[in-house]
Parts: C-alpha cells; sequence; structure tokens
C-alpha cells in the first residue's frame, strides 16, 4: 500500500495524517507544534507496517529512512532539497510532486 504524509498546523498544534491515494485517512496524530516532525512519523507507522510513504522536506534523512525500513519495514520517499547530492531523477521527482498533490 502506498500512502502520503499531510501535515498542517493550527493553533500550535501539527496535525498529521496518514492518507491513500483514495484519499481515505488511515491514520492521524495531533502534537505540539515545537515537536519534531520525525516524532509523529514514527507514531503513525507504528500502526501501518509494510507500507510505502510519499512525504514532504520535512522527513528528509537517509539514517530515518533506513531506521524505518529496519524497524517497521516502511518505505518513506521524501521529497528532497533542490541542493541535494543525490537527488531522485526527474521522472521519480515529478511522480511524487503529483501524487503528494
Amino acid at each position: 500500500m502506498v500512502t502520503m504524509l499531510l501535515k498542517k498546523t493550527y493553533y500550535g498544534f501539527k496535525l498529521h495524517a496518514m492518507v491513500t491515494f483514495d484519499s481515505f485517512i488511515t491514520n492521524i496524530t495531533v502534537i505540539p507544534a515545537h515537536i519534531d516532525d520525525h516524532e509523529a512519523l514514527w507514531e503513525i507507522s507504528s500502526h501501518n507496517p509494510q507500507v510505502m510513504v510519499l512525504a514532504d522536506k520535512g522527513y528528509i534523512g537517509d539514517k530515518l529512512s533506513e531506521m524505518l525500513e529496519t524497524q517497521s519495514e516502511m518505505k518513506l520517499m521524501a521529497l528532497k532539497r533542490g541542493n541535494s547530492k543525490i537527488p531522485y531523477p526527474k521522472d521519480i521527482r515529478d511522480w511524487i510532486s503529483k501524487h503528494r498533490g
């Protein structure tokens, strides 16, 4: 299953949602805005093993991706920064951007 992570901030809290391409919410969590986005990812991933996740630049990090794959069998594909030393090929970048909406 492939899902997307969506993040919105309201009144000092961030809502993180895991949503399928068919627009079904599979998991949500609310955390204080000062907490790192990675913490929410760990909480959401504990309920959705063996899934591929498309995420924004807030979830960048090879170390994070490796830890997720090892601990929860989750494959994380986060958009990379424009100056990334190892960027995704253009067709993959376009696909991620298109599907993240």
